[in-house]
């Protein structure tokens, strides 16, 4: 069977402040293409960029660009949620969130100049650097918005689900 598709960045529909978001204009592109019966959605990567804004060298595979997190999608979140999702998502999650805070304390200076036990990753000194008042807000930060990041991506889904419309 033969598809149309389009090819259009998440960030090149309109939002607030600057770009497109995971909310209600996706969602209406969605609508929109369904009504011209086009049927693949290739939005291109949709994770963390570098520091030179580029997705294609992202800090890690599995996370998302939070940037893209509709900012009036209701957050009423409860924290057992959140912190059953960091746990089903520890083996990637805990780790990037740290080595992102890390990596902005160390105003993004490459971690091979780190102090040494953080980049040799001693476990008492990661244990140590997360329990810093500097560190701990925006290391369970980054999880949470991973959270709603995974909770905005999973709505745009189901929704280009509902309209038949692959992302």
């Amino acid at each position: 069977m033969r598809r149309a598709g389009i090819l259009c960045h998440i960030t090149s529909l309109p939002g607030a402040p600057w770009h497109g978001t995971l909310g209600g204009h996706a969602s209406e592109f969605v609508d929109l293409l369904a009504g011209y019966d086009i049927r693949v959605w290739q939005m291109l990567s949709v994770n963390p960029p570098d520091e030179y804004d580029s997705p294609y060298a992202a800090t890690s595979a599995f996370a998302g660009c939070t940037a893209l997190n509709d900012p009036h999608m209701s957050r009423q979140l409860i924290h057992s949620a959140v912190d059953e999702w960091v746990q089903k998502n520890s083996h990637w999650v805990e780790d990037w969130a740290l080595y992102e805070v890390l990596k902005e304390l160390f105003e993004g200076r490459p971690w091979t100049e780190w102090p040494e036990k953080l980049r040799y990753r001693e476990p008492e000194a990661l244990k140590e650097v997360i329990k810093d008042g500097l560190v701990q807000m925006p290391y369970y930060g980054r999880m949470r918005r991973q959270f709603e990041f995974k909770l905005d991506w999973d709505v745009l889904r189901a929704h280009a689900r509902l309209r038949d419309v692959q992302l």
